[in-house]
């Protein structure tokens, strides 16, 4: 009886003493915008995920600065009747789905692109360098991603452009 009492605290010091691994994720945002990294991680990157009729509209939202403002946020949606947003590639310019892209220097200001910004670049021939969303995974809990392209201020494709290269989001769902 002694010997099993003494195996048991022997055994519960040795599970008690091991340092549990840390595993959980690190979530995170960054992107070069016009030849700057940034890294939109003042506030861990979240991702949002609304289903309402059959339209499903996927939000990452990275915040650089709580007190500028300075953010980056990035949505995708299935309104124009695509199927079901799983990893793969998405553009601007796809009859699909909707793109946009917003980044947000300091409050008050804003540069955008995605979808609505294609088609306004079409229709005056105004060349741009489409914004390109790359989702490598997304489950129930998290998605993983890249992007790239040009963001312009206040959605207007001759006006003053930032282009953000580099992009890569880990983010967890809420």
């Amino acid at each position: 009886m002694k010997k099993m009492f003494i195996l048991s605290i022997a055994a519960a010091g040795i599970f008690t003493s091991c340092k549990k691994s840390d595993s959980s994720p690190s979530y995170s945002m960054s992107a070069n915008v016009a030849g700057t990294t940034k890294n939109f991680n003042a506030v861990t990157p979240i991702a949002q995920k609304v289903t309402v009729n059959d339209v499903t509209t996927i939000t990452v939202t990275g915040v650089l600065s709580t007190s500028t403002g300075e953010s980056m946020i990035i949505a995708l949606d299935n309104s124009n009747g695509g199927g079901p947003i799983v990893a793969g590639k998405y553009a601007d310019s796809s009859s699909l789905y909707n793109l946009s892209a917003n980044y947000i220097p300091a409050l008050g200001s804003l540069f955008q692109g995605g979808s609505i910004v294609w088609e306004l670049a079409s229709a005056t021939s105004q060349p741009i360098n489409h914004f390109v969303l790359n989702i490598t995974s997304i489950s129930s809990t998290s998605i993983h991603g890249s992007f790239s392209g040009d963001l312009f201020s206040y959605g207007d494709p001759s006006a003053a452009v930032k282009s953000v290269t580099n992009g890569s989001f880990n983010a967890k769902f809420q």
